[in-house]
């Protein structure tokens, strides 16, 4: 375009046009029309350097300008335009609403707080008092207890220093054993052997049948239980001798008389649940092929103390062969 605007044709510039004409007429009309020829010449030439020359696409250029700045008009219903214009009236009343809703919350919240607060502190106070009032109860408790503790003490030491003295004047000074036990001078680790003396079954009249009977003791583990068997057992006497019983009914009882020595096991080893078991056997003979047991009883080994039972005792015999099922004295 500068170009363009910068080129004039010569002839239009540099000379008038009715100075080169004659004054002949009919060369006036040579003229002119060369002119005119040569007028037409440029301007074809000028035509074909417009057409040769490359020009920028100002459409598309001032689109891309004014691009964000265009306003699309279409047509609006007027109808349509008051709907929703209502809707957003009522969604600001609503929304006006929901701030006051909001705020009556907040306000409520504010004083339920403050509300609970006190009523927390309040209660706290009351906890308070109620704890201090337990631990000065506990405290006063407490002192009564050691009064009365120490008294109790006072009078224990005074009753054991006056035994003391009293058992120092009768028996004077006693010495402890290298090995202090129950039992004095037994060994603890050892295998003891007790003697058990039996003296008669009562009542029995016609209840068994004639034959020999004999008495045999064992040491269960419990009532119902196994046996306690030992490797060496030369200086035990587990059963009694024979005695004869006719199976009469005036014949009260059977008497034995004699000892039986019976191994248990050693102080430390031995259990509450351990019992003795005496069973009273039918030896064979001509009547009988073997061996029977006719009655069993059971008595306990040691005591609540767990000492051995001595003294005298009398024992249930129970018919039949032993029960394995039962496992208690009642």
């Amino acid at each position: 375009m500068e170009e363009l605007a910068e080129y004039q044709p010569p002839n239009f510039k540099s000379k008038n046009l009715h100075d080169d004409l004659p004054e002949d007429p009919e060369s006036e009309g040579r003229a002119r029309k060369a002119i005119v020829e040569e007028g037409i010449e440029s301007i074809q030439k000028l035509k074909d350097k417009i057409k040769l020359t490359k020009f920028k696409d100002y459409n598309k250029t001032f689109k891309d300008a004014t691009k964000e700045y265009i306003a699309i008009l279409g047509e609006i219903d007027v109808d349509q335009l008051k709907k929703e214009s209502v809707k957003a009236l009522q969604a600001e009343t609503l929304d006006s609403e929901l701030q006051e809703d909001r705020r009556n919350m907040l306000q409520v919240k504010e004083e339920c707080s403050d509300e609970l607060y006190h009523k927390r502190n309040a209660y706290e106070k009351s906890i308070g008092r109620i704890e201090k009032r337990s631990i000065d109860y506990v405290n006063q408790k407490m002192e009564l207890l050691k009064r009365v503790f120490s008294n109790v003490e006072d009078q224990i030491n005074s009753k054991l220093k006056a035994i003391k003295q009293k058992v120092k004047k009768e028996f004077k000074d006693l010495q402890l054993t290298r090995n202090p036990s129950l039992y004095g001078h037994i060994n603890p680790r050892k295998t003891l052997i007790i003697s058990l003396r039996l003296e008669m079954i009562r009542c029995v009249k016609d209840k068994i049948p004639k034959g020999r009977y004999a008495i045999l003791c064992s040491v269960l583990d419990r009532i119902g239980g196994n046996t306690i068997r030992y490797k060496n057992a030369k200086r035990s006497r587990r059963i009694s001798k024979p005695i004869l019983h006719n199976g009469e009914y005036y014949l009260n009882n059977i008497r034995f008389e004699e000892s039986l020595q019976v191994k248990v096991p050693p102080l430390r080893e031995l259990a509450p649940s351990m019992v003795y078991l005496f069973e009273l056997c039918l030896l064979r003979s001509k009547e009988f092929a073997h061996d029977q047991v006719l009655g069993w009883a059971v008595f306990p080994v040691i005591n609540s103390y767990f000492r051995i039972i001595t003294g005298k005792y009398k024992v249930p015999l129970l018919f039949g062969p032993v029960d394995s099922t039962i496992d208690k004295y009642k």
